[in-house]
């Protein structure tokens, strides 16, 4: 260690707590979980224009508040409702077409999250194949 580390110098930086501005915090986890949200709302299960999946989404939002609120959809549930007791089907399929696509994004998401960390910690418990030692 230097005796006169100096502002900026790694010697007196703290531990890295994940800072995006941080130069040693390692962003490419997220962007494995970016590339990986992006391919599962290409398959079918993620589709939000299937009307399974419409109604799917419409219904465990419209069924639970907390729902829509950690989803980040209670303002497309409110919009929804207000649809529904003016009869304003503009409004309706704005609001239904917005917490489709924000429910099924929100759930690839968390499939995303879930495969990653399924592969590193298959790639962490599997033995060393003997091509590597």
């Amino acid at each position: 260690m230097r005796v006169n580390a100096g502002f900026g110098d790694p010697d007196t930086w703290g531990p890295c707590l994940g800072h995006p501005n941080d130069p040693r915090y390692d962003d490419s986890v997220d962007e494995l979980i970016d590339e990986e949200q992006l391919q599962l709302l290409c398959t079918p299960e993620f589709d939000d224009r299937d009307p399974d999946n419409i109604s799917l989404a419409v219904s465990d939002i419209l069924g639970n508040v907390e729902i829509a609120e950690s989803m980040n959809l209670s303002e497309e549930r409110d919009d929804l409702l207000k649809g529904i007791a003016i009869a304003d089907y503009a409004l309706m399929g704005d609001a239904i077409r917005l917490i489709a696509s924000g429910y099924w994004r929100f759930m690839a998401l968390g499939q995303a999250v879930e495969n990653i960390r399924f592969a590193i910690k298959k790639f962490c418990d599997d033995p060393v194949p003997e091509v590597w030692q």
